[in-house]
C-alpha cells in the first residue's frame, strides 16, 4: 500500500512539474506574441509615415524622370509609389508595412496560443482506481 500511495505521490509532483512547465511556456509565447504585435505596429507605422514623406517630397520636387514629353506638358509628375518603382527602388515602404503585417498576424497568433495554452483546462482523466 506504501508503494501505491507513494507512486500517487509522485505523479502528483510530477504533474505540478508539468503544470508550472506549461504556465511558463504560456507566458512565454505570450510575451513573444505581444512583442511581435509591437513591431508589426512599428513597421507598419514606419513603412506609413515613409510613404507619405516620399509622396509630398515627389510632389514638392516636381519629380518628372521617365516621363514622355507629352506627361510633362500635361503636368504630370512622380507622385505615386507605383511611379516611383519606374524611377527608382522606393518599393521598401511597401515591404516594410508588408513585414509589419506579417508580425502583427503572428503576434495575435501566439498570443492567441499562449492565453488558450494557460487558461485551457482539460477535463479531469478518471483515476485508475
Amino acid at each position: 500500500m506504501d508503494k501505491y500511495v507513494s507512486g500517487l505521490s509522485s505523479r502528483r509532483r510530477a504533474n505540478r512539474c508539468m503544470s508550472s512547465i506549461k504556465k511558463i511556456l504560456a507566458i512565454v509565447v505570450i510575451v513573444l506574441g505581444v512583442a511581435n504585435i509591437t513591431l508589426g505596429i512599428t513597421f507598419i507605422t514606419i513603412g506609413a509615415s515613409k510613404q507619405q514623406y516620399l509622396h509630398g517630397a515627389m510632389d514638392g520636387e516636381q519629380i518628372t524622370l521617365e516621363l514622355s514629353d507629352e506627361q510633362i506638358a500635361a503636368g504630370e509628375v512622380v507622385d505615386t509609389s507605383a511611379e516611383a518603382l519606374a524611377v527608382a527602388s522606393f518599393g521598401l515602404t511597401t515591404v516594410a508595412i508588408g513585414a509589419g503585417v506579417g508580425m502583427l498576424l503572428a503576434g495575435i497568433a501566439f498570443a492567441i496560443v499562449g492565453a488558450l495554452w494557460l487558461f485551457w483546462r482539460r477535463k479531469a482523466e478518471p483515476s485508475a482506481a
